[in-house]
């Protein structure tokens, strides 16, 4: 039989008075405890206040568990097991901070993963690191079979790197959490044999033809304000905003449907005004912050 534990928080009150330094070093003194002792996981409640009367007494809620990721790990990283969802074998990572920062990142692609965070980071903070590995195709699949990051590179050290400015890095990755990841991704290109981009490379597209653009609310990579400034210069399109989706919207739903009424009569007139509603009515799923169900 495997025993977990569950680790104070301040939740029940149990932390009322205390400072708050010592209150988060006494949290995580238990939970090395317990892991030394061999329990077999260790859990924190989603709870975002004290119960059952709301106080101004601390809590350590889930969406500050990061730091704690980061402060448990420390700045050379340790070994933990996650288990593989496909085989059920047991394979141990060494994980650190940016390790964790990029197991996070494809997920908030896809608003139906990105809802389940704050569950998935509060286990991560105990201790249990397997709900992140088991949704992360990082680890779960072999991603060289899945991207080409010979194409990435030769794509980005062309077309992205170059256009940024002296200082712009240093600028924009000061207090960024993933600095690391970053600027290495960048550091590639220093090295990387690549081409040459036209004058024109960046200018923006102009046309009267018709163009249909779809674009998710909660892409984090290309939002709608990106959709809406190629429309601007695009004075025949039609920008479909879907607020409950991620990256990549148009395979979803209708969708693929809507793209070919599209390409068939190359205008606006034949596409499905309720599919249309089904995208521009989505809404923001709800955050999944524990087992039980999500939450408004």
């Amino acid at each position: 039989m495997q025993v977990g534990v569950l680790v104070p928080q301040g939740w029940k009150h149990e932390y009322d008075g205390w400072d708050p330094a010592r209150a988060w070093d006494r949290t995580v003194e238990l939970a090395r405890q317990a892991e030394a002792l061999g329990f077999e996981s260790e859990w924190v409640f989603d709870h975002f206040h004290t119960t059952p009367d709301t106080t101004d007494e601390i809590t350590f809620e889930s969406f500050t568990t990061l730091a704690a990721i980061a402060k448990s790990l420390g700045p050379d990283g340790r070994e933990v097991e996650g288990i593989d969802p496909r085989t059920g074998n047991v394979s141990r990572l060494h994980v650190t901070f940016d390790v964790v920062l990029g197991l996070l990142q494809p997920l908030t692609y896809a608003p139906e993963l990105s809802t389940l965070l704050p569950e998935m980071l509060a286990l991560a903070a105990a201790g249990d690191y397997g709900p992140l590995f088991a949704a992360t195709q990082s680890f779960t699949t072999n991603v060289a079979e899945q991207m080409n990051a010979a194409l990435h590179f030769s794509v980005t050290c062309a077309e992205d790197v170059p256009r940024i400015a002296p200082g712009a890095q240093e600028k924009a990755l000061a207090e960024l959490p993933a600095r690391g990841i970053a600027d290495n991704a960048i550091a590639v290109c220093k090295v990387w044999p690549r081409g040459s981009m036209p004058a024109d490379f960046t200018d923006p597209v102009r046309s009267d033809k018709p163009v249909l653009l779809f674009s998710g609310g909660m892409d984090p990579v290309t939002p709608p304000a990106y959709g809406a400034a190629v429309a601007h210069t695009l004075p025949n399109s039609r920008h479909i905003v879907a607020p409950g989706y991620g990256h990549i919207v148009s395979p979803a739903g209708c969708g693929p449907r809507l793209i070919a009424a599209f390409v068939g009569d190359a205008a606006f007139t034949s596409l499905s005004a309720s599919c249309i509603a089904y995208f521009e009515q989505s809404r923001v799923p709800p955050l999944w912050p524990d087992r039980l169900e999500p939450q408004p």
